[in-house]
């Protein structure tokens, strides 16, 4: 978070509020135990994982701004870096390579979806798991 606020030039006005950070660590582990309680697994995959950690992410909101900003382009602050975090997730080793032409175009389109759906639409950690292994899939495609 501290890279993301960092490199996007946002620690004038915005801050990681720790307490919601905590919190939403915490939800995760609590998830993820009660996830191999529940099912028989010794370790969870990448995929659920991060799937899990964006949506406790994304429930406890801990980028904040510093103060209200009359222009809301920050508005949706969470949203933007969980984005950005699992943009660099899904590209991987992909990221130095530069997505041009209908590729380009199509990885776009796929994040304008999800960023949208990460502002606007109710999701839980399925959700955002099935999302992740959509484009897994379509990778292979």
């Amino acid at each position: 978070m501290e890279d993301f606020l960092n490199s996007y030039d946002l620690t004038e006005v915005a801050f990681i509020h720790r307490m919601s950070l905590y919190h939403a660590v915490m939800d995760y582990f609590s998830d993820i135990k009660r996830l191999k309680d529940y099912q028989p697994i010794e370790r969870v995959y990448e995929i659920k994982i991060k799937a899990y950690e964006t949506y406790w992410l994304l429930r406890r909101k801990p980028l904040q701004l510093l103060s209200q900003m009359e222009d809301d382009k920050l508005m949706y602050i969470n949203e933007k870096f969980l984005l950005v975090r699992l943009a660099s997730f899904m590209l991987g080793d992909m990221m130095t390579v530069p997505l041009v032409g209908d590729r380009g175009k199509a990885f776009k389109n796929y994040l304008d979806t999800l960023y949208y759906y990460l502002k606007f639409r109710r999701c839980d950690p399925q959700a955002i798991e099935l999302m992740l292994l959509a484009f897994e899939a379509g990778k292979l495609m």
